[in-house]
């Protein structure tokens, strides 16, 4: 997840300083950004899947969240 919001950081900024951002039309560059949250959203409810169930997405019911060394220091 924090690759992703990275790369999401990096892909807004390298866009905001790039010539042509300007060319886009406000519904393509609102497209992009809803692909954006979109593809996030789909993340976390990979990454999360108790979440997913709760809020009724089932196509994780087999898998658990991974834990594993979150909180060792």
């Amino acid at each position: 997840m924090k690759k992703l919001l990275s790369l999401a950081l990096a892909t807004t900024l390298f866009a905001a300083s790039s010539p042509h951002i300007h060319a886009q039309s406000a519904a393509e560059r609102s497209k992009a950004l809803n692909a954006l949250f979109a593809e996030m959203w789909e993340d976390h409810l990979q990454h999360s899947p108790e979440f997913a169930s709760s809020i009724g997405d089932k196509r994780w019911n087999d898998q658990l969240s991974d834990r594993s060394g979150c909180c060792l220091q």
